[in-house]
């Protein structure tokens, strides 16, 4: 099927050993970049259940430490499709297949150390509404600049390029800025997938990303204004990027 790019040797790997609490999140990342460099990019789409039967049975308990494992959307699992990431093309993504359809989740999410709180998970949301609030400014930019990573000045083609926030104003810092100072009313705890927008912005039909309701437009515009007032994006590549992350 051309599904592994190498063999990898999972024998280390226990659902004894990926639950205990005192198993590192360093360990744990190991087990998900085995599974993620068995997989042949180049095959996706493609279900995993009958296909890569070893890696299905290894998420499915790698699973147990999302911090949304006990709900509807983890339930009577029925596979675990492998896609090209939206963003980041050269890694897959992974979707639960159940009676509720297909959603994604983030294999490096059950990696963390400790498994987040329902607080944290909110604040996770928060974030990525203001990133999806903010996505139409980052593709515009993308579209108006020349193809040259902005650290190392060479030329690429534009989809191998990462938008990125120069340092020191990052997208934390902005986000927190605007949050603990700018903000004045109740922030949102509910919201809706990204798919359902209809800002302009490219996104796959089945975005799942989080993103502000119509009933909140009104943080949205005023953090799309902040943001867009305040940022300094610039164009990096894959391997400039890594180095300024690390």
């Amino acid at each position: 099927m051309g599904l592994s790019k190498q063999s990898q040797d999972y024998n280390d790997f226990t659902e004894d050993k990926w639950l205990d609490q005192k198993t590192t999140a360093k360990w744990r990342q190991e087990q998900r970049k085995k599974i993620i460099n068995s997989i042949d990019i180049r095959s996706c789409p493609f279900k995993l259940k009958n296909t890569r039967p070893d890696i299905y049975r290894q998420i499915c308990i790698m699973i147990k430490r999302h911090p949304k494992y006990h709900t509807d959307r983890f339930d009577d699992i029925m596979d675990i499709e492998v896609k090209i990431n939206a963003i980041d093309k050269k890694n897959p993504e992974f979707w639960i297949e159940n009676r509720l359809g297909l959603n994604s989740f983030s294999l490096e999410t059950c990696c963390k150390k400790t498994i987040d709180t329902p607080q944290q998970s909110q604040e996770y949301k928060l974030k990525q509404a203001m990133r999806s609030a903010i996505l139409p400014q980052i593709q515009n930019f993308v579209y108006t600049k020349q193809s040259d990573c902005d650290i190392c000045k060479k030329s690429f083609p534009k989809n191998a390029l990462d938008v990125d926030h120069k340092t020191p104003i990052t997208f934390k810092l902005l986000s927190e800025i605007f949050l603990e100072k700018i903000w004045k009313k109740p922030i949102p705890t509910t919201f809706r997938k990204s798919s359902e927008l209809n800002d302009g912005a490219r996104r796959p039909n089945d975005a799942h990303t989080d993103a502000f309701l119509e009933e909140d437009r009104e943080i949205n515009d005023a953090w799309y204004k902040f943001h867009e007032d305040n940022c300094i994006l610039r164009l990096v590549c894959n391997l400039c990027h890594k180095s300024v992350k690390s």
